[in-house]
Formats: C-alpha cells, sequence, structure tokens
C-alpha cells in the first residue's frame, strides 16, 4: 500500500532560535530548572547584542549610541510582530502548528 505523505523543511541562516534566550532563565519555581546561565545578565546583553547586529542591523543602527533598553523593545516589537506574520501566514494557507515552542 502506497501511503501519501509531505516533507516539511526548515531552512534557517542560523541556529538561533526563542530557546536560545532562555540559556539565562531563572530557576522555575515547579520544575526547579534553570538555565545553564541563570542570571548571568553579561551573557544575555551578549546574546542581544549579537542578535541585534547580526540579524537586524536596521534596530541596531536606529539606537547603535548606548540607547540598549530602547533597542531591545525594537527588537522585541519586531520578533512578535515576525512571528505573528509567520503563523498568520501559515494558517492562510490550512497549516496549524499547535504549538509555537521555544525551538522555533
Amino acid at each position: 500500500t502506497r501511503e501519501r505523505a509531505s516533507v516539511v523543511l526548515r531552512i534557517a541562516p542560523t541556529f538561533l532560535r526563542f530557546g536560545s534566550f532562555e540559556i539565562v532563565k531563572a530557576k522555575d519555581a515547579v520544575t526547579g530548572r534553570a538555565g545553564p546561565s541563570a542570571g548571568r545578565v553579561d551573557v544575555l546583553h551578549s546574546l542581544l547584542d549579537y542578535t541585534v547586529t547580526t540579524f537586524f542591523p536596521d534596530i541596531a543602527a536606529a539606537y547603535g549610541g548606548g540607547a540598549a533598553e530602547a533597542r531591545n523593545e525594537a527588537f522585541l516589537r519586531a520578533v512578535v510582530w515576525r512571528t505573528a506574520r509567520t503563523v498568520a501566514s501559515w494558517q492562510c494557507v490550512g497549516f496549524c502548528h499547535g504549538v509555537l515552542n521555544t525551538d522555533n
């Protein structure tokens, strides 16, 4: 019997994902788990600097003068917008992911 199937392939320029930022996650009250660099604000700042500079050069340029808080807020807004647009596009063609977890 032949089975019908499809393959979904994700091609990305990096392995950076939402979950990458969980490296600095504080200890969870329920599970007791924490990120391997919990509380390391320096690691978070390095990851944000790399991510914004590499993948959001327009935001990096607009906030390059040391306005890190405003830059990070602009980065967050951009990520939320792009993610919402991506999920809406999926749903327009009938694809429902079910969860948008940290490896996306």
